[in-house]
């Protein structure tokens, strides 16, 4: 399970105790491992020019979606390495006959091409 800045292990598993509690399911909480915890964007600077650029590219305001996936994110932030992930949303991801749209791929390239190019051009 992965989980939010705002949640902690310890309070993620007093909830699922409390949760549980009084069901005879035989169903015990344990941590066995723990890959990196919650992490965020903190670098203000990028978080500003990668906006920027997708604003400019998609020509509507970015979502900023921090559930729901395999994110190689919490890596980068042990070591304070400023990170974004960005693709193409779509329905048919990891299913049979995934596809993805010609014209939202050609964004996605622009996107990458011109947040590297600012970034490069303005110090972090």
């Amino acid at each position: 399970m992965r989980y939010l800045p705002s949640q902690t292990i310890e309070g993620i598993v007093e909830e699922l105790e409390e949760a549980l509690d009084g069901l005879d399911c035989g169903v015990r909480v344990e941590v066995e491992q723990d890959h990196g915890g919650a992490f965020k964007l903190s670098d203000e600077k990028f978080k500003e020019v990668t906006t920027q650029v997708l604003k400019d590219v998609r020509e509507t305001e970015p979502d900023y979606i921090t559930e729901g996936g395999a994110s190689d994110g919490r890596f980068f932030s042990r070591h304070g390495t400023p990170f974004i992930e960005l693709g193409l949303n779509q329905e048919s991801v990891h299913a049979e006959n995934e596809y993805c749209n010609l014209e939202k791929l050609g964004k996605l390239r622009e996107a990458y091409y011109r947040i590297v190019e600012d970034l490069a051009s303005k110090p972090l």
